[in-house]
Parts: C-alpha cells; structure tokens; sequence
C-alpha cells in the first residue's frame, strides 16, 4: 500500500511564450504556379496516344524541376510542391542576415520552358509519331505564353502564426520553413555534466517527407557514450575491436588444447568417424557482455578446426524443489521447455548436421505425380545464397545442395569439382570461414555477381548420371548490375528473358563457358529442368488456367491483393492469398 505522506501527482500545463523580436526582418513571399492545367492535360492526352487502353502511365517530372530551382535560388525553401489546396506554390524566405532574393517569373519561365522542352523529347519515336508530335507542340506552344498578374506574394510571418490554416494551410508548410532559415549560420551549444557539444546549423537541399526541399542540419561530430555492454564508443571503438581479436583467438587456442588432450585422444581414429558434440556454454546474453565476447564463435571454431561437430546449448537448469528431503535419492526434474530444448540439440546433431530424413524421398516424388521410373532415381539440387553485412567480417557465399532419391545429401562448393557429404561440408564450410577470419586478403567469401552465375552454370553443365531437377531463386542471382550483386549474374532469370530463352541456358558472358547451351547438349542429358522461385516480398508468377498454361505468352505477375482457393485436392481446403506488386518495382 502507498505511504500515507506521499501525495497524488499532479499534471501541470507547459506553456510558453514567442519572443516579440524573433521574427524582426523576416519576409515571406508565396508564388503560385499557373502551368499545372497545361500540364495535367498534356499528361492524358500523351497517355492517351502512347496507349489506347489506358494501362501505360506518364509520371510528372516536378521533382527534376524543382531541384533545378533550388539550385538557382538560395533563399527559396521549397519549389512548385503539391500541398493537397489544389495548386502548386513556391516559397522564399529571407531575413536581415540573408535578404531575400527570388529569382523574377521571367527567369522561371525561361527555367520551366527548358524543363518542359526536355520533358517532351522523351516521347520521340514513342506511338504515332504524328500524334505524339501534335501534343507535344500544343503543350510548348501554352507554356511559352508568360501568365499576366504573375508575381510573388507577400506574407506576414504574424498571420501565419496567428492563424495556421491561413492561405490554404500555408502555416503548416512555412514555419518549420522559417524556422530553418533563423538557424540558418547560426550555433548552440549542448551541454550534459562536464560535456559540451558546439553545433553549427545550416540549410541543405534534399529530400523529404516525399517532398524535395531545404532543411536544416548540423556538422558531423563524434558521438561519445557508454553502451549498455560498457563500451564507450566512433573513441576507443578501434582498441576494443582489437581486444576482442585477441581474446578470441586465446579462448580458440585453450579450446583446441582442451579438444585434443581430452576429446579427441578417446576417439578411434582408424574406423574414421563423424564426430559431433553439444556443448553447454552458459547464459549467451548477459548485462554489461558485448555479444562478442561471447564464448560461441570461438568454442565453434575450435571445434571445426579439429574435424568436430558442435551444438551448442544454454545451461540447464532443473526446476528448484518446493521440499526438500535429503534422505530421498530424487532426480531432477526439468520443465517441458527444458526438455524440448535439449531434445532439439540433440536432434540437430544426430539428424541435420548429417543430412539425415525420415523417409526415403523417391517415396515423396511419386506422391507428388513424378512416374515411378524418374522419382527412384531423381536428383534435386538447390542454388542456396546467403549475405550477411557484419563489418570486416562480410560475406556474400553460395553452395549447392543435392538430395538424391536414396536420401543422401551431398553439397558442392564454388571452385570445387567434387561434391562431398552434408556431415563433411559443414566442417570444411566452418574451416573455410576461419581461414578467411585470419587472413582478410582470401576473398573467398565475399564472390561477386560474375562468380555467382559461373557456379549456377557450372552446376548445372556437371549434373550426374541421375535425372535431374534444379532449384534457383531469383534475388540477386538474376541482376545485370549493381552494388548488391557486384556486378554481372545470371540475367536469363528475369522476366523479360525467362520465357523468351526457356529451351536454352545462356552463358555468354560467364568465363570457362561463354556460349549458349542448347537443350539437346550433351552436357545437359539429364537436365529435366530448372526451377526459379521468388520469395520474400515478391508475388509470384500466375496462370489462369490450362488454356493460358499452353499458350505462348509470358506469365503476368499480381497487381492486386488476392485470394484463391485450391480445389485440386478434394479432401484438402486451401485457401491462400498474394499481396499486389511492389510499387518500387519499374513498370
């Protein structure tokens, strides 16, 4: 119960008053834009000739205008932005220290009349070339024509203030404006215990809130704090990145002492087993312990380096007895939660880390309709990509994995001819990774746009003698370029050539093959097919139904959120929905 001498909170009003002489020599001035009618209706009736149903859309180019403008004017906070009042307005501040100066609407017609001009060239040899040709010179021709009464309008900064919905809301959009600009070259200093911090604000072009604009920012400074691990950081961050280094490489030292004096000289190594271990490593995340100094990563890389699975666990606890009679000899009891984890550690080193199933998969392949003849001797290879961005330790690596009727598992490695056992890989994988850790020039891990499409190609031209099925999936495996992929894959995946190139796998541009492999090529005998697959937040490809399956036309993708029900199998009600298409994916 609370104490009789403490008494109710009480919530008290913040209040506080605008100092009279802040807005002493600020100006404000407002310019409407006329061209948006010419403009809007130039829009339909190029969409109107570019396409006759209406599907294709052309996109306003207000921002490339814009920009342009800003870089022309200083004192100009925002351009013809779009603020839902039915119209297009400029805004320009000024103050004592920086007097306010617009450009005159002469000078931004001139402005407007080169944007427009450059606009309509990009419609040439685009539809009807007289058609296109019509519109665009009925569009030049009303924007060349300068608006009589066209001129910056004044505001008072009190009206704004006073009333923000004045001039169709203009407060809302000018007082941040306004107050940027008294910012603006000027500096504060913040100050917490014995810290100080000096900040030097100014105006920048740049992007915001969908709109493109000036804002206010300040320098770069280094940020010093302590966080919740202790760590005081961009100042010591270096040294402790250091220190962290050589712990780890003593606690891997100790544990691969520890490994070979106890562990390893009980195993007989002349049967050549797999050897797999769990481990109890305590509490993983615990107050005032980066992450790093985790004893995981090195007790893992330990074990790999000595040819020893690992799994690792938590520490067991067993449930705290509410009596207890030391004259009974109990076990311990454990929670079910306990219990399951433990049963998944072990699980995950008896079974997955040796590949192993619960069923024969030539069984499954029949199930899924595959004649019997192709499932009892059906490969099925997986492309699997994996990118994780952690600083030094970047990596961009891929592997295949094959499953083969019988319930084998094996997995192949870039730049390796063999394919070796699931059990075996994860120990070579984990080997490979701890090369790269001591020497940050072997790259192995970090395989460019190039290299990925020359491993799908080598997979897929060095099948075995079984019939064959390959699984890809489209992310970064189909890009030409970019930062993301760092540089050329396997563009035959996208769209616009997957259909178009289905009998042939196109390596061109891949060194160590460079040429088109027909289907009938030897190298591709037992080839049956290759399948691409979308995940994440891309829709899949859709058909309609057999008569579209048969027709020779490329698959369409989903524009809306839909919902289907799959009735091909009667005694099983499936129901499942697609969302629409990524709005930033091009048209």
């Amino acid at each position: 119960m609370p104490k009789k001498d403490v008494r109710t909170p009480i919530l008290l009003p913040a209040r506080m008053n605008l100092a009279k002489d802040a807005l002493a020599g600020l100006k404000i001035e407002l310019l409407s834009f006329p061209f948006a009618e010419f403009i809007d209706n130039f829009r339909n009736s190029i969409e109107e000739v570019l396409s006759s149903n209406r599907n294709k859309k052309v996109w306003i180019p207000y921002r490339q205008f814009n920009n342009g403008l800003l870089a022309c004017a200083s004192t100009l906070m925002h351009g013809f932005e779009y603020f839902d009042t039915g119209d297009y307005r400029a805004l320009a501040i000024g103050t004592a220290e920086n007097q306010l100066r617009v450009p005159t609407p002469e000078q931004i017609h001139e402005l407007a009349m080169i944007w427009a001009q450059k606009w309509t060239k990009e419609f040439d040899g685009k539809g009807k070339a007289d058609q296109v040709n019509s519109v665009c010179d009925r569009f030049l021709e009303k924007m060349a024509i300068i608006p009589t009464n066209w001129n910056w309008q004044p505001i008072s900064p009190e009206k704004l203030i006073q009333n923000l919905n004045a001039e169709k809301g203009l407060g809302f959009q000018a007082i941040p404006s306004f107050l940027a600009t008294l910012l603006h070259g000027k500096t504060c200093v913040i100050r917490s215990g014995k810290r100080e911090q000096q900040i030097h604000w100014r105006k920048v072009q740049g992007d915001g809130s969908g709109r493109t604009g000036l804002f206010i920012v300040s320098q770069p400074f280094l940020a010093l704090y302590t966080d919740e691990y202790g760590k005081e950081a961009p100042k010591d961050g270096q040294e402790f990145d250091k220190q962290i280094s050589k712990q780890h490489q003593m606690k891997l030292d100790a544990w691969r002492n520890f490994l070979k004096q106890e562990v390893i000289v009980s195993i007989d190594s002349k049967i050549k087993p797999y050897c797999f271990a769990i481990i109890e490593i305590g509490q993983t995340k615990k107050k005032g312990v980066h992450p790093k100094q985790s004893i995981y990563r090195a007790v893992r890389e330990a074990c790999v380096l000595e040819n020893i699975g690992s799994q690792m666990v938590q520490t067991v606890k067993p449930k705290s007895a509410d009596k207890e009679d030391e004259s009974a000899d109990t076990s311990p009891s454990y929670s079910k939660k306990t219990e399951g984890r433990i049963l998944n550690a072990v699980l995950d080193v008896t079974l997955r880390q040796v590949g192993a199933l619960y069923g024969i998969p030539s069984e499954v392949y029949e199930r899924a309709g595959i004649p019997k003849e192709i499932a009892q001797n059906l490969d099925v290879i997986a492309l699997c990509r994996r990118k994780a961005t952690q600083g030094q330790d970047n990596i961009h690596y891929a592997l295949a994995v094959r499953l083969r009727a019988t319930g084998a598992v094996d997995v192949l490695f870039p730049n390796r001819q063999d394919w070796i056992p699931y059990a075996q890989a994860g120990i070579e994988l984990g080997q490979i990774f701890s090369r790269v850790r001591h020497d940050r020039n072997y790259k192995t891990v970090q395989l460019k746009g190039i290299e990925l499409a020359k491993f799908a190609a080598d997979v897929l031209t060095q099948v075995g003698e079984q019939p064959t099925l390959v699984l890809i999936e489209a992310d970064v495996w189909r890009n030409e370029r970019g930062e993301e992929n760092g540089g050329q894959a396997w563009f035959q995946l996208k769209n616009e050539y997957l259909f178009a190139n289905r009998d042939v796998l196109d390596f061109q541009h891949v060194p160590g093959h460079t040429c088109i492999y027909p289907r009938d090529h030897n190298q591709l005998r037992n080839l049956l097919g290759i399948i691409r697959f979308r995940t994440g937040d891309e829709t899949t490809q859709y058909i309609t139904n057999r008569q579209t399956w048969d027709e020779n036309s490329p698959a369409r993708d989903l524009m809306h959120l839909s919902g289907f029900y799959d009735t091909s199998i009667p005694e099983l009600l499936h129901y499942f929905s697609i969302g629409r298409l990524p709005k930033t994916q091009k048209a």
